[in-house]
């Protein structure tokens, strides 16, 4: 399967692995290399020397040197390294880090102060003083004007959101699904003489739902395809969560935010996950200060009946614990199967 994104990057399939706070390790992105798509490990969500471990783990995994460039992407939630929020020298620090790494792709997401432009310019800059390649740029919108913005900063690859993603990512009342949202991204880009590459993320947990996103964008990002994976971090008892429910069994909510205190996300943000005790109680229970430390305790006993396991609308498609390289290869094959039976609707004969 040849689009501009797999020539780009050099990989054989449009598949995307999303940069998964609490799932995307080392051994998760470097499965979905290995499977033929591009692996991101997620950063910001946990300390510094998480990140070099799980940075460590990857190159491990493929073989490969501290010396050499890493072949994998690396995505950082912004708005945990800006104020009030953020330390200026653990922001430096985890930069340094990142960019040691030498990343194939650098992934920018929730940006709130002054959105992703002063980023941009901070991460281009270090990249010149070090004279290092550059990283391709991947920023996550979830709009049309984001999406433009982020062409105008020099985004690689925009990412276009939508409301069926796990985790978070826009609320319904700011965002739009996934098919909705494509095209009118699609168009706002045909006036711009360069425009950048387009990928699609949102309830993609099958090749057809691959396919389907391929008129208007070059690749799909998955997330919730591997989270049962056992290369995912998610703990035994969110595996079983995962391929024991079905999409109905989800909802966007702040509530799960409320219970950890993690409340910097900006507006018109909000969280997908499967429904359970914490997301049906009332906000003002779930933030209270019991309400935490129950929350708290639940987690440390891993009680999913209370704690977020955050999974998109395309749940119901993951229903084993099949390694994330042999998850990439399913939906290469499913993605080959919907175009030949497309092809075969579309044939005279």
């Amino acid at each position: 399967m040849q689009t501009a994104f797999t020539r780009l990057l050099g990989v054989r399939v449009p598949v995307i692995l999303a940069p998964m706070a609490g799932a995307s390790g080392g051994l998760l992105a470097a499965a979905v290399h290995a499977g033929g798509g591009l692996g991101m490990i997620a950063a910001g969500h946990s300390p510094l020397s998480q990140l070099r471990l799980e940075i460590a783990l990857g190159r491990k995994q493929l073989g490969i040197t501290e010396q050499e460039p890493l072949p994998l992407g690396i995505g950082i939630i912004l708005w945990k390294f800006e104020a009030p929020h953020g330390d200026p020298q653990q922001t430096a620090a985890f930069l340094d880090c990142i960019l040691s790494a030498r990343p194939r792709a650098i992934w920018l997401s929730f940006g709130v102060e002054g959105g992703m432009s002063g980023w941009v310019d901070r991460i281009r800059k270090m990249e010149d003083e070090r004279s290092q390649a550059r990283a391709l740029l991947f920023l996550m919108v979830p709009s049309v004007g984001d999406a433009i913005e982020a062409a105008k900063l020099g985004a690689d690859v925009v990412v276009a959101q939508g409301v069926e993603a796990g985790g978070h990512g826009p609320s319904y009342e700011s965002g739009l699904p996934l098919l909705s949202l494509l095209p009118a991204i699609k168009a706002a880009y045909r006036s711009l003489k360069d425009p950048p590459i387009l990928a699609a993320a949102g309830g993609i947990s099958n090749g057809a739902q691959v396919v389907s996103v391929l008129p208007f964008a070059e690749a799909a990002v998955c997330g919730t395809a591997f989270l049962a994976t056992p290369e995912s971090l998610y703990n035994d008892n969110q595996k079983e969560l995962i391929i024991n429910t079905d999409g109905s069994k989800t909802l966007r909510t702040m509530n799960f935010d409320l219970a950890r205190n993690t409340l910097g996300w900006g507006v018109g943000v909000d969280g997908r996950g499967i429904a359970n005790s914490t997301s049906t109680s009332s906000e003002s229970d779930v933030g209270s200060a019991a309400g935490q430390e129950k929350y708290n305790e639940a987690v440390k006993a891993q009680d999913v009946t209370r704690i977020v396991t955050w999974s998109g609308t395309s749940v119901g498609e993951v229903t084993s614990h099949q390694g994330a390289e042999a998850v990439v290869r399913k939906l290469e094959k499913e993605a080959i199967d919907a175009l030949d039976h497309l092809r075969r609707m579309c044939s005279h004969d």
